[in-house]
C-alpha cells in the first residue's frame, strides 16, 4: 500500500489499515489480510485465541469460507495535493413501492472512488460500486434492477 500523505498521517494510516483489514476480511483476500498483521500478532476473538498471524489467517480461511461478512471503514490515499482515491465499505437498504410484500433488498459491498479538488472543493470524479451480496426482501427484487436500454454505459 502507498504511504498516506494527507494531514494527520499516523492517525489516518491506522484508520486506513483497519479499513483494509475489514475489506480483505469481507472479500476473503487472505494474503491482503495477512499484510495487515505482524507475523507475531496475537489475536483474541469470540472466545478463541490465535498465537500468531499464520494461525489466525488459517482459522479465518476455514471458518469464513462460506460466511458473508460486512465491515466498514474508509481507505483514502492521496496521489497529489488535489487528487485522492478511496474505498468505502457500504450497506444499503432499498424498499421499492409495492402493493404486496415489500420489494427490495439489503445490499453490501464497497464504493471505489476517485476524488479531485476543484475550485477549493473536493468532488467525486469516478465511482464504482462493487457488491458482496444482495439479500432480497420478502417480495423479491424490484423490476427496476432488470437491464434496460436507458443510455447508461457499463
Amino acid at each position: 500500500m502507498p504511504a498516506v500523505t494527507g494531514p494527520g498521517t499516523d492517525y489516518r494510516a491506522i484508520c486506513e489499515l483497519k479499513a483494509r483489514y475489514f475489506r480483505f476480511l469481507d472479500t476473503k483476500d487472505w494474503s491482503g489480510l495477512a499484510e495487515c498483521l505482524t507475523a507475531d500478532a496475537v489475536i483474541a476473538a469470540d472466545g478463541a485465541r490465535y498465537a500468531d498471524r499464520a494461525a489466525f489467517i488459517d482459522a479465518m480461511r476455514k471458518i469464513l469460507a462460506d460466511v458473508r461478512t460486512v465491515h466498514h471503514g474508509p481507505e483514502i490515499t492521496f496521489s497529489a495535493p488535489d487528487k485522492a482515491d478511496g474505498i468505502w465499505g457500504m450497506d444499503d437498504y432499498l424498499v421499492f413501492p409495492s402493493t404486496g410484500e415489500p420489494v427490495g433488498f439489503r445490499g453490501y459491498g464497497h464504493y471505489h472512488e476517485a476524488y479531485v479538488r476543484a475550485e477549493g472543493e473536493w468532488r467525486i470524479s469516478q465511482l464504482t460500486l462493487t457488491r458482496i451480496a444482495m439479500d432480497p426482501l420478502a417480495g423479491g427484487l424490484p423490476s427496476a434492477l432488470e437491464p434496460a436500454d436507458d443510455g447508461a454505459t457499463s
